[in-house]
């Protein structure tokens, strides 16, 4: 049943972004926030889109968000024009979007193919210091389903 209700919202939802992205194309420079679980990506986000002129979208290809990319019998050049739509949908010209590094791995998509298809990206890599920090608190996440 949730399946089927993410299925029809994802629906709806790319074929809103088709339709603005074919009646109102805008040029964008995207910015790329490249990141891995427990970095603080999500608190970067909120500093950024608080920002007036600036839009930043979260994390655009997740398999499980309606407004994200199923995870699997989808192309490379899909996933790409999904985030070329999704970009567009921002108001703002300055617009970015976090992509989750096991996202991007999980459609083999890498940063050389974001400069390919948005020559003018801008990225941030977002990284935790200390990994053993990262993966406690990605371990205790889990636990309390944060």
């Amino acid at each position: 049943m949730a399946r089927l209700k993410t299925f029809r919202k994802r629906t709806a939802y790319r074929a809103g972004l088709f339709i603005k992205y074919h009646l109102a194309k805008k040029e964008k420079s995207p910015v790329f926030l490249i990141a891995t679980r427990r970095t603080g990506s999500n608190f970067l986000l909120g500093l950024l889109n608080s920002v007036h002129g600036i839009s930043f979208l979260s994390e655009v290809l997740h398999p499980d968000m309606y407004y994200g990319v199923r995870s699997s019998c989808i192309t490379k050049r899909a996933v790409l024009r999904h985030i070329e739509h999704s970009l567009n949908s921002c108001e703002d010209r300055l617009c970015g979007a976090k992509l989750l590094l096991i996202h991007m791995q999980l459609h083999r998509l890498g940063p050389d193919d974001l400069r390919k298809r948005f020559p003018q990206a801008r990225f941030i890599v977002l990284y935790r210091r200390s990994l053993v920090r990262q993966f406690i608190s990605l371990k205790f996440a889990e636990k309390t389903g944060d």
